[in-house]
């Protein structure tokens, strides 16, 4: 292929420090192996590639670099056949150093451990190994620190722990310790962070936290002096009345102090006479409503960032400074010991097991690789390390801008540049650092990218800006908003000519071609759709897709003709990816929307390892296995498909054993009970299956590792092939697979048997550590794949849909107690613990600004990245709230060039930037003043940007919904017709008989099988809430413990329980007083019988009444004769028709309720219910309404429970001392 110029210059580039800056889809991977190929197959000067270090960033592009130097030499070698030397590199290439940065790490310790004292059969930790580790390490070192009880881990511990546990103390340190061990020496840079908080008078300001705090200060200062200045030009204008005007003028006399010296002292000083002019006067006829309230927005907005700057970031006088950091240094001292002391832990823990994680691979490496350092505190080399130098001919690394520093150390001590040797060849792209969270630090991208464009000779910037992935009109729109959005200080680089992106590559066009990018916004308000936002964007991506598959006008995508020539074919969705910020809460609901509309999706899910049903019922059984009396695993067991108990079945079998209530008895008891003196032949079949399994499986997991184990498990079950047969059935195996690849890795470690492998499990499952469900998708499946920015880098689809840029940026690191940094160290919250006041240090309120910027300027890259992942089509979408008021703000700033400093840093989401990039569009005016929703506009100038922005309502989704199901029931009838003319009629009748078969009992199936009396009440009551002043539902109380509850009023519902609960108590064979009752009430009490509370509420001269009326004497005549009954509970069955008057089927519903009394009279019953409802006298019929269904069906209870008549049914008021004959009517 033919090289652009700048490429040739990398590739014949020698004896050089050589920096490739390389653009999205450089093609700078092809260079490098062009450039490796040359300098080992170079006629004068030939290499062996073996003598070659190449980094680079995954396995993946490992193995995909190494395979592209095989194919190049294999050309090579048939181009000159007769070349020994060529022959030999093909043969040295499997030995060649071509590796990730951990894996030459690796080799490096493998050959060298006895430099470091370490035993040579180490190996590398599983995840969950380690977290466990970390987790007994910080049990440990919390317990020791617990029993010391030093007077600083006090003060650190009532400062910055959160409620009863450790768990913020824990993520503390685990968060510190990770942070610490990305830098060279860790140890250093803890104990640095400890003594940062020491500091003389009149040293203060001089630190380096202070001085980045002033320049973000006069950042502010300067946005604020801007507003104030177009303030004032606002001001002058005609349409605004004297007394805004003069208010104005007032403020920006005192907004000028800020502007007189960059310095603390002034802004300081300026601070604390900064006060807002009250507005004087209102405006008249003559005035401009729309300029004023131009300028009182403005003016307000100012204000805003003026007092955030005064709140938030400057910090008090120097002497307050110190003094605050008096308070906070011991307790950081501590915290920094507990790290200290949590690392030494970590690292016994780790030698004991012999294992390293990856951290360890880095550090271990470069204490091999250096002997002592310089005064100037720059590692010196070891013999190893200059062995290394003088081997290494050239080293090679890839994506070097997601270095860290210890990385970059690292390369530094085996590259040859302090010998005079300048074989060090860097190849990345600033922006497309994304991997901050890894401690990558652009920083040193930034660093050799401005020392070489300075410094030539020795060391060589080459720009690849030329990009043969994407079409013009991606890259167009791409250098379009990142010429206005990537600044210097924020992106830590201007994007400007030198860095765009060049169209480089001849793409086929042709009228049906449609490769303009668009912006779809969705302006929803809350109300407007009964989807979420996520489910309404899925949605609108969804349309688009369906328009783009088998839409009249479907979209096309670049192709590979047989002969070799580019050509265009219509997409199909493995073309497609929906690109998210995070697949974390927003993939599964666009893969469940995407899936609804019949579009075939995928999303790879971190989670749900642990959750799946297949797992679990494994795990379950390796419970059992190990410990029998475990009654959870044990019932999951065998209810198991394999075993296939059903519940009804479980509960057969305990009550058929038996036993005593407060027996404690497992399931595993009845279990083996039940084999021994069971009845019920179904249910000794299934448990005598579940025997013999467990017997053969404790058998054989003596000699079988725990990976055999769950593979006889599912042979000997079935259940490979029961779950491979469920829906989902190739994940449900794939899970299967990957917990025995857990298994095998965990026997692998340190930890053997069954018993551990259990609590391992348990713990992972407790700390949250899940590796997600299994992939089982190829890469070639035909379907839309919806994956994160992060995982897309390095790919490239035809097709990309930019999603969720409307969701807020994550700056929650930037928020916590404390905060870290690699270069400042520790910025916590100064706590007083005697006046419990709480307030951001100077130094967290610094920290804080250089994360946000930090965070910022990789959300900045990560938008990049993702927009240079699609080749011919990119399509963005977000949901937009008040829309036409965000489009009206951005107007309102008239910006002409890019975007201020202060705007792209004070931007919450993608789509802020996106629309304050496209405000500067001179099209983008006619949008803002009258755009209206489903219009498409296209912004473009020139040849430059095209861009098609369409504003989507909410009822076009439903719009869509509707057409979609028109037309799939049209292809349904057209295919039923198809079969119908072509079929034989009698299997068509056939077929058409079984598919409309319906359950004779369908609405039996989804009826009600049990009621409470109070509802049959309710389904019979006619009477209106208006006609009834006090409804007669009763309302639950909720079950509190005593040690919650507060002393609150007595309510209707708890007032009627009293009542009941008094007369259940009330001894009905003597004649009470009134002195009496409330004796007996009050002993009550005292017993514990009936609440305090209540007693106020009971209303003692109407159980008097009750008493000592007519039905009262009856039934103390019935109860001395030993027939009177209390709240006596029932339960009945009555024929579902009777409930539900449209069922036949005869079956019967369960009936509940409880009777409050009923006693015998002359061989009949005479059925009594006590009433508390407040109803005024005369409205008795109320009463008699609302209650009928109830006492009937009490009366056909009581019949059926004594086989006795029913002669008399009553309702006792306490209302309206009245007892009301129900029945007989």
């Amino acid at each position: 292929m033919a090289w652009t110029s700048e490429q040739q210059r990398v590739i014949d580039s020698r004896n050089k420090n050589l920096l490739v800056s390389a653009a999205a889809g450089s093609g700078k991977t092809a260079v490098m192996v062009e450039r490796i190929i040359q300098v080992i197959s170079d006629e004068n000067h030939p290499v062996d590639i073996d003598r070659l270090l190449v980094v680079t960033f995954t396995n993946a592009a490992a193995s995909e670099m190494k395979e592209r130097i095989m194919n190049a030499l294999e050309k090579r070698i048939e181009e000159n056949p007769g070349s020994a030397h060529l022959v030999r590199q093909m043969a040295r290439i499997q030995k060649a150093q071509i590796t990730t940065i951990h894996s030459f790490c690796l080799n490096l310790i493998r050959e060298h451990f006895m430099e470091i004292d370490l035993d040579p059969g180490f190996r590398i930790g599983e995840e969950g190994e380690i977290s466990l580790l970390e987790q007994e390490a910080l049990a440990q070192v919390l317990e020791e620190a617990y029993e010391e009880k030093a007077e600083d881990f006090r003060l650190f511990l009532e400062s910055y722990a959160t409620g009863k546990s450790d768990k913020k103390i824990e993520e503390f340190i685990l968060k510190a310790y990770t942070f610490a061990r990305s830098g060279k020496n860790p140890r250093q840079w803890l104990c640095q962070a400890g003594e940062a908080f020491e500091c003389q008078e009149g040293k203060v300001f001089e630190q380096k936290w202070a001085q980045y705090l002033l320049e973000e200060i006069s950042y502010d200062v300067e946005e604020i002096l801007t507003r104030y200045e177009r303030l004032m030009e606002y001001a002058q204008s005609p349409g605004i009345p004297d007394g805004h005007r003069k208010s104005v003028l007032e403020e920006w006399g005192r907004v000028k102090l800020f502007g007189k010296e960059k310095s603390f002292a002034n802004y300081i000083e300026a601070a604390n006479n900064w006060k807002k002019t009250a507005i004087r006067g209102r405006g008249k006829k003559e005035h401009s409503k729309d300029e004023i309230k131009r300028l009182m927005d403005l003016r307000k907005e100012t204000h805003e960032i003026i007092e955030k700057v005064i709140a938030k970031k400057l910090p008090p006088d120097e002497k307050t400074i110190i003094r605050e950091m008096e308070w906070c240094r011991k307790p950081m001292r501590a915290f920094v010991n507990l790290v200290l002391r949590f690392m030494d832990v970590m690292e016994e823990k780790k030698r004991e097991k012999n294992l390293v994680d990856f951290s360890d691979l880095e550090q271990y490496a470069l204490a091999i690789l250096t002997d002592g350092t310089s005064k100037e505190g720059i590692s010196l080399p070891s013999k190893t390390a200059t062995e290394k130098k003088e081997f290494y001919q050239e080293i090679y690394v890839d994506e070097y801008q997601d270095t860290n520093e210890i990385q970059e150390e690292i390369i530094r001590l085996v590259s040859g540049e302090d010998i005079g040797k300048h074989n060090l060849f860097t190849v990345g792209d600033l922006k497309q650092s994304i991997y901050g969270f890894r401690q990558a630090k652009p920083e040193l991208f930034i660093r050799r990218y401005y020392h070489y464009e300075k410094e030539a000779g020795e060391h060589e910037l080459i720009e690849l800006k030329n990009n043969f992935r994407s079409r013009k009109e991606v890259l167009n729109v791409t250098n379009y908003l990142f010429r206005n959005l990537m600044i210097q200080q924020l992106g830590g680089i201007a994007y400007d000519e030198k860095v765009s992106l060049f169209p480089a590559m001849e793409f086929p066009e042709g009228e049906k071609m449609d490769a303009a990018t668009e912006l779809l916004l969705l302006p929803l308000d809350e109300g407007e759709l009964s989807m979420t936002d996520v489910a309404a964007e899925a949605a609108a991506i969804g349309y688009r897709i369906r328009g783009m598959i088998d839409g009249p006008n479907p979209q096309m995508v670049t192709c590979q003709n047989p002969d070799g020539t580019k050509g265009l074919r219509k997409a199909e969705y493995r073309d497609i990816v929906i690109l998210l910020r995070t697949v974390s809460g927003w993939g599964e609901v666009f893969q469940e929307q995407l899936d609804r509309m019949g579009i075939p999706a995928f999303c790879e899910s971190k989670k749900g390892s642990f959750t799946s049903i297949e797992v679990q019922t494994i795990m379950s059984v390796l419970k059992v296995l190990d410990n029998a009396r475990q009654d959870i695993p044990f019932t999951s067991f065998l209810r198991a498909p394999f075993v296939g108990m059903t519940g009804e079945e479980m509960v057969w079998m305990m009550k058929e054993i038996g036993g005593n209530e407060e027996e404690k008895r497992a399931v595993a008891d009845y279990f083996y009970e039940y084999l021994e003196h069971g009845s019920d032949e179904a249910i000794l079949k299934k448990l005598k299956r579940a025997q013999r399994w467990l017997e053969e499986f404790r058998r054989k997991k003596t000699y079988l590792t725990i990976q055999d184990l769950i593979w006889e498990i599912l042979m000997e079950t079935g259940y490979y092939h029961y779950i491979g047969a469920m829906p989902a059935g190739e994940r449900r195996q794939a899970n299967m697979r990957m917990l025995m690849e857990k298994a095998r890795a965990y026997e692998s470690g340190s930890y053997k048997g069954l018993f551990c492998f259990v609590r391992y499990m348990e713990q992972l499952k407790e700390y949250d550590i899940d590796y997600g469900e299994a992939n089982i998708q190829g890469e070639h499946e035909n379907l839309v794949r919806i994956m994160s920015i992060h995982k897309s880098k390095g790919l490239e689809y035809p097709i990309v849909f930019l999603g969720g840029l409307s969701k807020k940026f994550n700056m929650m690191d930037a928020r916590n107690t404390i905060l870290m940094h690699s270069e400042y160290y520790l910025g916590p919250d100064v706590v007083r613990l005697d006046t419990r006041e709480k307030r951001p240090s100077p130094q967290k309120k610094m920290i804080a600004a250089k994360m946000q910027e930090e965070m910022l300027g990789e959300e900045l890259r990560i938008l990049y990245v993702a927009m240079t992942r699609a080749k011919d089509k990119l399509v963005m979408t977000g949901i937009t709230r008040k829309l036409s008021d965000r489009l009206k703000n951005c107007l309102r700033e008239n910006r002409q060039g890019p975007c201020s400093y202060y705007q792209i840093k004070n931007a919450s989401c993608y789509m802020d930037w996106i629309l304050m990039a496209l405000i500067a569009h001179p099209a983008m005016e006619k949008v803002i003043k009258s755009y209206y929703p489903n219009e498409q506009y296209v912004l473009k100038q020139a040849d430059q940007e095209e861009l098609k922005v369409k504003i989507l309502s909410p009822e076009y989704l439903i719009e869509e919904e509707l057409m979609a199901y028109g037309k799939a029931g049209q292809q349904k009838a057209l295919l039923y017709e198809a079969i119908v003319h072509k079929a034989d009629r009698e299997k068509v009748q056939s077929v058409k008989e079984e598919l409309s078969w319906r359950y004779a009992y369908e609405k039996e199936a989804g009826a009600k099988i049990k009621y409470s009396v109070s509802e049959i009440k309710q389904q019979s009551q006619l009477v209106s809430q208006e006609e009834y002043q006090t409804p007669a539902v009763e309302e639950k109380e909720p079950l509190v413990p005593d040690f919650l509850k507060e002393e609150k009023k007595v309510t209707p519902t708890s007032r009627g329980t009293a009542v009941h609960k008094c007369m259940e108590l009330l001894d009905f064979t003597r004649d009470y007083t009134k002195e009496s009752l409330d004796e007996e009430i009050k002993g009550w009490i005292q017993e514990g019988k009936i609440e305090e509370r209540y007693y106020r509420a009971i209303p003692q001269r109407q159980i008097l009444w009750f008493l000592r009326s007519r039905i009262g004497k009856r039934a103390s005549r019935a109860a001395k004769r030993n027939q009177i009954f209390k709240e006596r509970q029932f339960v009945m069955g009555l024929p579902l028709e009777e409930m539900e008057t449209e069922l036949e089927s005869g079956e019967l519903a369960v009936i509940q309720g409880i009777m409050d009394l009923y006693f015998v009279e002359d061989g009949e019953l005479v059925l009594v219910d006590y009433k508390t409802d407040r109803v005024k006298r005369g409205q008795e019929s109320v009463l008699t309404e609302h209650y009928k269904s109830q006492m009937e069906t009490y009366q056909k209870a009581l019949e059926q429970m004594t086989g006795q008549r029913v002669k008399e049914v009553y309702l006792s008021s306490f209302t309206l001392n009245k007892n009301i004959l129900l029945l007989p009517e």
